[in-house]
């Protein structure tokens, strides 16, 4: 066991540092798409908090997204003087306040009822971000202005990349204590069995509507951050399928692990550059088929997948003197 920590503890700090060289050898593309799959990797923790570890499914994520991006573009552009970390932070607390909002139907609605009442939410937010137009400007879109951090300018993909992977590691950090607490445990038990978890003193009502205000607070959170890399915000980037492929990311990825929320992200933001503009025609097409494929193959997700694969290795391979030997039956 201390050995498999030890290796752990290696891996991270191998990927910690790649990441953090990663401006020095590669093009401003590959940090774009870095950044942006930094992004999901918010937004894919929190809905997995949502859908993985608490068992409450929603399809109208994109609305907390766009909560997030919308407020602070507004606030850049209307409220320059504020610094931009209150700008995040309100950014994710409204998109909160709404979780909590649509979290109330939580309480009483379960599955496809739930799944369907999100889905109007995410209606309803859509036709506001595209019809109010003195504060959205509509189908016009808001130009992100610079944004400062303190004398820092970030205005190049180096430094927003940056921003974005610290706030990736701070939110992992953050899930990793939420599931670790009482609060994570209560979310597991509800997702597990609703009666049990009641008739041991856990409050329903508390922990589902706390669970939506989480995890659109992740989302919010990812929607500043999403405003800042494209520098334009408009209400095409926050529509019904966007919340769809963010739940496949989950399910992808691997529903209630931490590690499948990254793959889950990683993988579809790199497939529709695989695809290229050549098939972006075929693109839902061959998302939807991977999907069905990983539900029948791979009901785990890449991170079942993966740890599979790795205890496979691990019952056939035993490391001996730094040589690998087959394992002895």
């Amino acid at each position: 066991m201390a050995k498999i920590t030890k290796n752990r503890k290696t891996l991270i700090g191998i990927l910690f540092l790649i990441l953090l060289l990663l401006p020095c050898f590669s093009g401003s593309y590959i940090l774009y798409l870095t950044s942006l799959a930094g992004i999901y990797t918010i937004v894919s923790i929190g809905l997995n908090l949502l859908f993985g570890f608490t068992g409450l499914i929603s399809i109208g994520h994109a609305a907390f997204l766009g909560t997030g991006a919308y407020t602070t573009a507004i606030l850049l552009t209307r409220m320059p003087t504020i610094p931009f970390p209150l700008i995040l932070i309100l950014s994710g607390l409204l998109a909160a306040v709404l979780g909590f909002i649509v979290g109330l139907p939580a309480l009483r609605l379960s599955g496809h009822y739930l799944a369907m009442a999100t889905i109007g939410f995410g209606f309803v937010m859509e036709e506001i971000f595209l019809h109010w137009e003195s504060l959205t400007k509509g189908a016009l879109g808001i130009n992100v202005p610079k944004v400062f951090i303190g004398p820092v300018r970030l205005g190049t993909g180096t430094s927003k990349y940056y921003l974005i992977i610290i706030l990736v590691i701070l939110m992992l950090f953050l899930a990793k204590n939420i599931l670790g607490s009482k609060t994570g445990r209560a979310f597991i038990a509800i997702r597990d069995h609703e009666i049990a978890a009641q008739s041991m003193g856990i409050c329903l009502a508390w922990y589902k509507t706390l669970s939506f205000v989480i995890s659109a607070f992740y989302a919010g959170i990812a929607g500043s951050l999403y405003a800042v890399l494209l520098s334009y915000v408009n209400a095409e980037s926050f529509h019904l399928m966007v919340s769809v492929f963010y739940l496949e990311m989950v399910i992808v990825g691997g529903l209630a692990s931490i590690p499948g929320s990254i793959l889950g992200a990683i993988f579809l933001t790199i497939l529709p550059e695989i695809l290229g503009a050549k098939y972006q025609l075929y693109q839902i097409i061959v998302q939807g088929f991977i999907l069905v494929l990983i539900l029948i193959f791979m009901p785990s997700g890449m991170s079942g997948m993966s740890l599979k694969a790795y205890e496979w290795v691990r019952s056939r391979w035993t490391k001996q003197g730094g040589v690998l030997h087959e394992a002895k039956p």
